[in-house]
């Protein structure tokens, strides 16, 4: 039951986060990316490459110029556990 209970608590703590940061993307006039469906990318998976070559799988990510349909440029990412 305590873990059912922890997913729930999750669940509402990343909704928060999520409307928050969408408060934050729309002020500033960025593009708030998160782990969804999204025609810009192939998977579900929110992942940017760092100047050096590597990969890195984020929980979200504020971009400039990005849409639902372009990958725009990243100013802030998030990454939880």
């Amino acid at each position: 039951m305590s873990h059912k209970w922890g997913q729930i608590l999750g669940n509402l703590i990343q909704e928060f986060i999520c409307e928050t940061l969408q408060q934050v993307a729309d002020e500033h006039g960025f593009y708030l990316d998160y782990q969804r469906k999204r025609k810009a990318r192939i998977s579900k998976k929110v992942s940017w490459q760092d100047r050096y070559g590597n990969y890195h799988d984020l929980d979200y990510v504020l971009e400039r110029g990005g849409t639902e349909d372009t990958l725009g440029l990243p100013v802030a990412s998030i990454r939880f556990g």
